[in-house]
């Protein structure tokens, strides 16, 4: 879980997508799928200026595993 502190979003990441809540938790939308499993590792960090940086598993996949957004717009 990590608190975006731009706007206050909550995102949460699982083991098949990252999922964000703009109204306090009552709500969870996906933002991102990944093929995951219990066994993968996802992390998300979010800078002072609300940049988005994730990686998330790829099941070999090389041109996959990262994702970054400027605006925190995903």
């Amino acid at each position: 879980m990590v608190i975006d502190p731009t706007n206050g979003s909550l995102y949460v990441a699982t083991y098949n997508g990252l999922f964000r809540t703009k109204y306090g938790g009552n709500s969870f939308a996906k933002v991102l799928h990944f093929q995951g499993g219990e066994d993968k590792l996802v992390e998300v960090s979010i800078t002072s200026t609300g940049r988005i940086y994730v990686t998330f598993p790829t099941d070999g996949e090389p041109s996959k595993g990262f994702f970054t957004s400027a605006d925190g717009d995903i």
